[in-house]
């Protein structure tokens, strides 16, 4: 698992058009750490396009979905979405901690069957 330092720098592409975020992604890779997809753009343009937009920039994905479901749902949730290599996920605390054991156990048995290293996951209230 990659370590983050303090001053990373994850630029938000919270932009409701595909091609205005790559044109942010490209303009910002050469200072940026990494680039955060929000749920917002996930669902409109989906994982397609989010997985061209990180092998076109070739920078670390910080994946902010805010996960939160029954236990099952959350890790099925992240199972699904472990292929787009996220090196940052975010779930919901208030979804309990049966959620939050689910997802950290998804997602480190997801991450060996790729045979790609684990996301950060990142508690979000």
């Amino acid at each position: 698992m990659k370590k983050f330092a303090n001053g990373d720098i994850f630029v938000a592409l919270d932009i409701a058009h595909s091609q205005e975020a790559r044109s942010m992604a490209a303009i910002t890779a050469p200072y940026c750490t990494g680039i955060k997809i929000g749920l917002e753009y996930f669902t409109k343009f989906g994982p397609g396009d989010v997985r061209a937009l990180c092998a076109e920039i070739q920078k670390p994905l910080f994946l902010d979905l805010k996960f939160h479901d029954i236990p099952n749902t959350v890790a099925a949730a992240i199972r699904s979405v472990i292929s787009l290599r996220p090196a940052l996920l975010t779930l919901h605390v208030s979804g309990g901690l049966a959620m939050l054991r689910a997802a950290k156990t998804a997602s480190l048995e997801a991450a060996v069957k790729a045979n790609i290293p684990p996301p950060l996951l990142l508690g979000v209230t």
